[in-house]
């Protein structure tokens, strides 16, 4: 069976598109700052040839203002791409580059309110992430109802030696229901978050079991679980000292092993919703 980028006809029936072969999968490093973040990479292979790759091989200067995309020192986050891949996942017989996953490694500076507080101790962790996933997803809304929702299917690791977790973030409102994003997220420093981020994407129109139904999405969320399985994270000294402070101060918190999807939606847009439910016609 041949899969190869090139279409010549649209999947009729459920298809599970080829990615890369991980077993050939090199180690790619980024030093943040002085902890360093190893992991396992396939050759970037994207879609089209315009997506390019990004590595910046030199130490990240977290405290450099130089360092972030659209740099506001008053916003709460700000963000760095160290690491960006992409690889195309090919259909059976001629149908195609029919899916694709995007992948950014990221480092997350935040402005933290009370200075004494750190990402090391499990509840600020866990209330950041809140605060990055809701930066970046809460406004899309349509007819009053989140386009997205998270977090879901929600893990804590205990692999790495630092607090972290897993979770996925899923486009279930609108079109474009094959939009499916994973997220690693751990503290490197008492203000900064890394992020491993996936997205599995798949241009094909539809809800979420109607895009199941024709494009499986189990080989994009394998690779996921192949490298997120390979993160080595050696701490910097600093890093090193923040979090044995934080272990020692607060000995008995942990991260929660369960969670509910974020509520984005204020009473208005709940109304709307129900009005826009019962008389769809109407809009």
């Amino acid at each position: 069976m041949f899969y190869l980028p090139i279409q010549l006809r649209e999947p009729t029936e459920l298809v599970v598109p080829r990615g890369p072969d991980f077993s050939k999968a090199r180690w790619a490093s980024v030093n943040f700052g002085g902890t360093i973040v190893r992991l396992r990479l396939p050759k970037h292979r994207p879609p089209h040839s315009d997506l390019e790759e990004t590595h910046l091989k030199s130490e990240i200067q977290l405290n450099s203002k130089n360092t972030y995309l659209n740099a506001n020192p008053t916003g709460h986050w700000q963000h760095c791409h160290a690491l960006v891949r992409d690889w195309r996942f090919c259909g059976p017989w001629f149908t195609g580059a029919i899916a694709r996953m995007h992948f950014a490694l990221t480092v997350n500076k935040c402005q933290l309110q009370n200075k004494s507080e750190t990402l090391f101790q499990p509840n600020v962790f866990e209330r950041e992430v809140d605060y990055l996933i809701t930066e970046r997803y809460a406004d899309e809304k349509f007819r009053g109802a989140s386009d997205w929702q998270a977090p879901l299917n929600w893990q804590v690791h205990s692999n790495l030696p630092v607090p972290s977790v897993s979770y996925d973030i899923a486009k279930t409102n609108t079109g474009g229901g094959g939009d499916v994003q994973k997220r690693v997220d751990f503290p490197i420093l008492n203000n900064c978050i890394v992020t491993l981020h996936f997205s599995h994407r798949r241009p094909w129109p539809g809800s979420m079991e109607e895009v199941n139904a024709i494009i499986d999405r189990s080989t994009m969320e394998q690779l996921s679980w192949d490298i997120i399985n390979s993160l080595q994270v050696v701490l910097s000294e600093e890093a090193q000292q923040q979090l044995a402070e934080a272990q020692s101060k607060y000995p008995n918190e942990t991260l929660s092993e369960q969670r509910q999807p974020l509520k984005w939606t204020t009473p208005e847009d709940d109304e709307l919703n129900a009005r826009y439910k019962a008389n769809p016609h109407l809009f």
